[in-house]
């Protein structure tokens, strides 16, 4: 039997399908859903971050770590990878 773990790669585009996911369900799949968004220019990379989290048009978290965050979540398993 091989020993060996088997590294899956995911991309961050599916990090953040998988988060928004998630804290939708928590919400109870309330009328707004949450979503993951990446900041489209430098003025909003100023203002949220790279990455950040609404729910409907409000901003609820700003500047957070798609990786990070999805592990803390439980979303991104220990064998897989992000890439891109």
């Amino acid at each position: 039997m091989d020993t060996e773990q088997t590294i899956v790669p995911v991309t961050m585009r599916a990090v953040c399908q998988r988060i928004g996911r998630k804290l939708t369900a928590n919400n109870g799949g309330e009328l707004h859903p949450v979503k993951v968004r990446k900041a489209r220019g430098e003025r909003a990379r100023q203002n949220v971050g790279k990455y950040f989290i609404v729910k409907g048009d409000i901003v609820i978290a700003s500047g957070i770590d798609p990786e990070a965050y999805g592990r803390e979540l439980g979303v991104v398993r220990a064998f897989e990878t992000v890439v891109g």
